[in-house]
């Protein structure tokens, strides 16, 4: 776990006045060195960082009356307009607040310790401008490749929006999220929508013509072109839940609810046991495994 990390070595050795033995005055020596490693945590830090342009211009010509060819150097553009945040700024709020879901109105308490006043309005403007500026060329690219898949995972989750024009705090809008398989780079792509409607995977895998896998819900039946694939983990969740619902004393008797659950965990182990291993293998081994069972 440790071996990849930067080390700074701290030494504890004897001065040359002390290198001598107690018992007879004689010079000491180094039998054996003995190491304790710590794992040590700088916390974060700001600084500054002022870009300064030069412009110069040609004192003769400006002497006698000649137009000054004034030059300037050039400087990168910020990544927001009259704005202090850097990209690596806005990288770490949305880190935060996206990946360990640090809300923006924690994210202000903390530069707040650092002794900087970002407000949570600050933060926000930074995570919208940012996005529509430069982001949504990368979600459109990402878009693009996972359209070339072979199969595409799709689900769909309830979420709600606080003031949201024209709708209550406690209305039902929905977040679709679509991913790869397991071959290559993975491509996670999340798509806000108001309803749960079908036109809205139709239109976000407009041009898809593969394996689309999902749960039972028919609102995907509207794309066109693909070949639906069930997922296991939905399947095997329904076995789990009518085990649940039978009586304690029939729980333990063979019956298809604890079939079907074993049968799926089953599969998951193989699953599990293939992580590591190509996808050609995981193929072959996959149907030599499950068709033991």
């Amino acid at each position: 776990m440790l071996k990849d990390l930067p080390v700074e070595v701290i030494e504890y050795k004897l001065s040359e006045d002390e290198l001598f033995c107690e018992n007879c005055n004689s010079n000491l020596h180094e039998i054996r060195t003995e190491v304790r490693k710590e794992l040590e945590v700088i916390p974060a830090t700001v600084k500054v960082i002022e870009h300064v342009r030069y412009i110069y211009g040609c004192r003769n010509c400006d002497n006698n009356g000649i137009d000054n060819p004034i030059v300037t150097t050039k400087m990168p553009e910020p990544p927001i307009p009259k704005s202090i945040a850097s990209a690596s700024t806005i990288a770490h709020v949305m880190v935060q607040k996206f990946m360990f879901g640090l809300p923006l109105y924690r994210q202000e308490q903390q530069w707040k310790q650092l002794d900087l006043d970002i407000s949570r309005q600050t933060m926000s403007n930074w995570l919208l401008i940012a996005t529509n500026r430069w982001l949504h060329y990368i979600y459109e690219r990402m878009h693009y490749y996972l359209l070339q898949k072979d199969i595409i995972c799709a689900d769909e989750t309830e979420v709600q929006v606080l003031h949201e024009p024209g709708r209550a705090a406690t209305t039902n809008s929905y977040m679709w999220v679509y991913r790869t398989g397991r071959d290559g780079p993975p491509i996670v792509l999340f798509e806000y929508q108001t309803t749960r409607a079908g036109k809205h995977p139709k239109k976000f895998l407009e041009n898809f013509k593969s394996y689309l896998c999902t749960d039972g819900y028919a609102g995907y039946n509207s794309v066109p072109s693909i070949t639906r694939i069930c997922c296991f983990v939905h399947a095997r969740r329904k076995f789990d839940e009518a085990l649940k619902v039978l009586p304690k004393t029939k729980r333990t008797k063979t019956c298809a609810a604890q079939e079907g659950l074993d049968f799926c965990n089953k599969l998951f182990d193989i699953e599990k046991d293939l992580k590591e291993v190509s996808v050609e293998e995981r193929y072959a081994l996959r149907l030599e495994k499950a068709n033991q069972y």
